[in-house]
C-alpha cells in the first residue's frame, strides 16, 4: 500500500505535515501509515506535527481511530507541538476539548485557519 494513496506528507523546516485524503482506510493500511509516520517523527529534526483534516468527510471506523489514538500518543512524546487543521468548528472544538482533558493543550491545538495554526508553532508559511 502506498501512503500517497491515503495521505499527502511533507517535511519542511522541522515540521512534518500530514494531510489525510480519505477516511476509507483499513486497519492494515492504518497500521502501515502509523508505522511510517512514527519513523518520520522520530527524527530529532522534526519539532512540529501538522495534521490537515480539511479534506475529510466523516469519521474513521472505530478500529482505525484506535490506531490513530496510539499514533497521537507517540506524536505527543516526540514533537514539541502538534496542530490539527479542521474544516469545521465542531471538529476543532472536539480536538481542543480532548487536548484540555488530557493536559496537552499547550502542545496540541486545533484550528480552522491555517495561518493561526502555523503561528501556534512559530511558522509563517508551509508549502501545503
Amino acid at each position: 500500500m502506498s501512503i500517497t494513496s491515503k495521505a499527502v506528507t511533507k517535511t519542511h523546516n522541522g515540521a512534518y505535515y500530514w494531510r489525510a485524503t480519505t477516511t476509507s482506510i483499513t486497519v492494515e493500511e492504518a497500521k502501515d501509515i502509523s508505522a511510517r509516520v512514527k519513523k518520520e517523527i522520530s527524527s530529532p529534526s522534526i519539532k512540529y506535527f501538522i495534521v490537515d483534516n480539511r479534506d475529510l468527510n466523516g469519521p474513521y471506523k472505530q478500529d482505525v481511530q484506535e490506531i490513530w489514538s496510539d499514533l497521537m500518543n507517540t506524536v505527543a512524546q516526540n514533537v514539541e507541538k502538534n496542530v490539527v487543521i479542521c474544516k469545521d468548528v465542531i471538529t476543532q472544538m472536539q480536538v481542543n476539548r480532548i487536548s484540555r482533558t488530557t493536559g496537552t493543550a499547550d502542545k496540541v491545538k486545533a484550528f480552522i485557519d491555517e495561518k493561526e495554526a502555523l503561528a501556534f508553532i512559530d511558522m509563517t508559511s508551509f508549502p501545503f
